[in-house]
């Protein structure tokens, strides 16, 4: 593919109405949701009517901070073929990056939780 990419993720809002537009935003919040909580069942939400984006703000939130550390982005390319000028959009997403945070953020909150104060001596 020749031409030239743009990265369109300079501002988190044009991000956001990409994802709509192209009509990635659910199932990347559902991905996000499966990866943070094994536990996490989307039939349950289709089955009750729940809306996943106002079902938990959490993962907004993962949303916005994986954009930032760019493991989540869009890419407008232009090409020029022989029927002019077009336009094609690219979504990236680093899964193994992602996947592995929560492996750790698993890790870190079984390591708080198992830790255990020690015995004191208490003078009779």
């Amino acid at each position: 593919m020749k031409g030239r990419a743009m990265v369109l993720d300079s501002r988190y809002l044009e991000f956001t109405e990409y994802l709509k537009i192209l009509g990635e935003q659910q199932n990347l919040t559902r991905m996000i949701q499966r990866l943070s909580d094994p536990e996490y069942d989307t039939l349950e939400c289709v089955h009750t009517g729940l809306d996943i984006d106002m079902e938990n703000g959490g993962s907004d939130r993962m949303m916005y901070s994986f954009w930032q550390k760019g493991w989540i982005e869009i890419r407008e390319m232009e090409n020029k073929g022989k029927n002019g000028c077009g336009k094609e959009y690219t979504l990236k997403v680093r899964l193994k990056k992602i996947a592995d945070y929560f492996v750790q953020e698993r890790r870190d909150r079984s390591a708080r939780a198992e830790f255990s104060f020690p015995r004191q001596k208490v003078p009779c």
